[in-house]
C-alpha cells in the first residue's frame, strides 16, 4: 500500500488489520538472536548493527479475541525494523514533515520528495529576475 508524501491517516484500524505504530523512533542497538530484515529494503540486519524498532500490532478478528483483549484492544505482533540507512532516509522525510509515511515505504517517498524538490527549484529559477532586469 502506497501512500505517498501526502496521505489521510486512517487511525481506526479494521478487524484482523495488522497496523505498526510509530512516533518518537529512536536508534537503538538490535540485540537479537537472529537475523532480522529491513522492513523497506529487506537487507539482513544483524546483533550490533544499529537500526529502529517499529512495534506491530492486531486489532481482535474473532470471538476468541475479542473476548480476550476487548473491542479496542491490541495484539502484540513481531516487531518490524529498519536498517540503518532506511532509518536515517526515514527520519529525515519525518523531520520535513512527512509524519504519514510508513517505514515500508521509504524509497518510494523519497523519490516522490525529490522529485517535489525539482519542481520546487525550477519554479524558484523560472521566478526570479535576471541581475538590472525590472518587473513589468
Amino acid at each position: 500500500m502506497k501512500m505517498g508524501l501526502s496521505c489521510g491517516c486512517d487511525d481506526t484500524p479494521e478487524p484482523g488489520q495488522v497496523w505498526t505504530e510509530w512516533g518518537n523512533q529512536e536508534y537503538e542497538i538490535f540485540e537479537g538472536k537472529r537475523r532480522k530484515r529491513c522492513i523497506n529494503c529487506n537487507c539482513q540486519i544483524s546483533s550490533g548493527d544499529t537500526t529502529i524498532r517499529f512495534y506491530r500490532y492486531k486489532s481482535p478478528e474473532h470471538a476468541v479475541e475479542l473476548a480476550i483483549y476487548g473491542d479496542d484492544g491490541q495484539i502484540p505482533r513481531a516487531p518490524s525494523y529498519l536498517c540503518e540507512r532506511c532509518a536515517d532516509i526515514w527520519l529525515s522525510l519525518q523531520e520535513q514533515g512527512f509524519d504519514c509515511v510508513g517505514p515500508w515505504e521509504v524509497f518510494d517517498c523519497l523519490d516522490d520528495y525529490v522529485d517535489l524538490a525539482r519542481e520546487d527549484a525550477e519554479t524558484r529559477k523560472h521566478n526570479t529576475l535576471a541581475p538590472g532586469a525590472v518587473r513589468g
